[in-house]
C-alpha cells in the first residue's frame, strides 16, 4: 500500500482495503448493487504498508483502496483512492499473489 504525491497520510486515520469478484465501477461510475460480491475486507491503520489474506479461492479478484479522510467507513467525497479502478489479480489454487496499490486520487 502507498501513497501518491500530494497524499501524505494522517497516522490517525485509516486505510480500507476490499476485493471483490466483481468490478464496483462501470468506467468512473461507482455502482453499489456490485458490493454484493464482497470478498474480502479489512481496515488498516494508515501507517500499515502490506496486509495478507488468508484462505482465498482461486479465482479473479479487483482490489479497492481507500483512505478513509473522514472516518466514515465508506468511499466519500474528500476520501482518497486508488486511480487504478481495473486493480485485478488472479489466485491460483495453493498459491500466493501479491497486489500493490497506490492511494493517488482525492474524490470530489
Amino acid at each position: 500500500i502507498g501513497f501518491g504525491s500530494g497524499h501524505t497520510p494522517d497516522p490517525s486515520k485509516k486505510v480500507f482495503l476490499m476485493i471483490t469478484t466483481q468490478p464496483l465501477f462501470s468506467g468512473f461510475t461507482f455502482v453499489p448493487a456490485q458490493l454484493k460480491y464482497r470478498s474480502r475486507y479489512v481496515f488498516l491503520a494508515s501507517t500499515d504498508n502490506a496486509f495478507t489474506f488468508n484462505y482465498m479461492h482461486p479465482g479473479s479478484y479487483y482490489l479497492y483502496s481507500l483512505y478513509d479522510a473522514n472516518g466514515d467507513g465508506t468511499f466519500s467525497s474528500g476520501d482518497w483512492i486508488s486511480s487504478n479502478l481495473t486493480n485485478t489479480f488472479t489466485l491460483a489454487e495453493l498459491g500466493n499473489q501479491t497486489v500493490n496499490t497506490t492511494i493517488d486520487f482525492t474524490i470530489p
